[in-house]
C-alpha cells in the first residue's frame, strides 16, 4: 500500500509539472500569436488548471493504481508507463475530440515522468 501511495504522489508531481508546461506553452502562443480570447495571464491559468483538471482522474485515480498493479507483478517498465499514459490520454477525446493530440501527448509526459520519479522511491 505504501508503494501504491507513492506512486500516487509520483503522478501527482508529474501532473503538476506537465500543467506548469502546458500553461507556459500556452503563456507563449499567446504572446506569439495574440489572439481575442484571453491575455497572457488568461493563457497562463487556463493551460494550468485545464491541465490539472482534465489529468487528475486519469492520472491519480487510474493511472496510478494500474501501473502499481503492473509494477507488482513485474511488468511495470517504460513500454507500460507510456502505454497506459497515451491510453489515459485518449480519455480527453470523449469529452472534445479536438483536444485528443493534447490529452495523449500530456498522459505520456505525465506518465513517463511519474515513471521517472517512481524508479527512485519505489527501491
Amino acid at each position: 500500500m505504501k508503494q501504491l501511495l507513492a506512486l500516487v504522489a509520483c503522478s501527482a508531481l508529474a501532473l503538476f509539472l506537465v500543467a506548469c508546461g502546458t500553461a507556459m506553452v500556452l503563456a507563449v502562443s499567446e504572446v506569439l500569436s495574440p489572439s481575442e480570447l484571453w491575455d497572457v495571464a488568461g493563457a497562463l491559468w487556463a493551460g494550468f488548471w485545464v491541465t490539472l483538471a482534465l489529468g487528475a482522474v486519469p492520472a491519480l485515480l487510474l493511472g496510478a493504481p494500474i501501473y502499481w498493479w503492473f509494477w507488482r507483478r513485474g511488468r511495470g517498465g517504460w513500454v507500460v508507463a507510456a502505454g497506459l499514459g497515451v491510453l489515459l490520454g485518449c480519455l480527453v477525446g470523449v469529452i472534445e475530440p479536438a483536444l485528443l493530440p493534447w490529452g495523449v501527448a500530456c498522459g505520456l509526459v505525465t506518465a513517463l515522468l511519474a515513471r521517472l520519479a517512481s524508479r527512485w522511491v519505489l527501491q
